[in-house]
């Protein structure tokens, strides 16, 4: 297990809403806000903090990060996709682990995908050690900076393979 930083604060509770948007408003000052390995489950709970987090008069909102090493559950249940969808339609990247995730998550109508180094993934020590910051942590850190870094453009990132169907908010209100 990974020692937390020492500046961290368990400051929500996944059984109290009015935790998610205390947490939300918190985060507004900060440059980018990163969502780690989301599940369908957790999605309202995402959705409203990024709310929260909206700019609230500043007129700055923080840029909004999904780094999915699985965009969708191996064993998905019906609404799962849509959850997803309605998280990755509402954040500004989104960063996988695989060409394949990068696919679905584009699929699911995510607006920018970059794709990590796997190899990164192997080099994480368990237990109290540092991480060796290294080359291939250096790339990956170096690819949620670029995806925290505004602006970008539409041309940067290939549309998805078929064509984006109404969302989930529309499909729900269809008859």
């Amino acid at each position: 297990l990974v020692q937390a930083f020492p500046r961290s604060v368990r400051a929500l509770s996944w059984a109290r809403p009015d935790t998610w948007v205390r947490t939300g408003r918190r985060l507004r000052g900060f440059d980018a806000i990163i969502v780690m390995d989301p599940t369908p489950l957790m999605v309202p709970a995402h959705l409203a903090i990024l709310r929260a987090a909206a700019s609230g008069g500043s007129g700055v909102d923080p840029r909004t990060i999904v780094i999915a090493q699985s965009t969708l559950p191996r064993r998905s249940r019906l609404g799962d996709a849509a959850l997803v969808r309605s998280l990755l339609e509402r954040v500004d990247a989104v960063l996988v682990h695989s060409p394949e995730q990068a696919r679905l998550a584009l699929d699911l109508h995510a607006a920018r995908v970059s794709v990590a180094d796997t190899e990164v993934l192997h080099g994480w020590p368990l237990g109290g050690e540092d991480p060796d910051l290294s080359s291939p942590w250096a790339h990956y850190v170096g690819a949620m900076e670029a995806l925290a870094s505004p602006p970008w453009t539409d041309e940067e990132q290939a549309p998805p393979a078929t064509p984006a169907g109404p969302s989930f908010r529309v499909r729900l209100a269809a008859p």
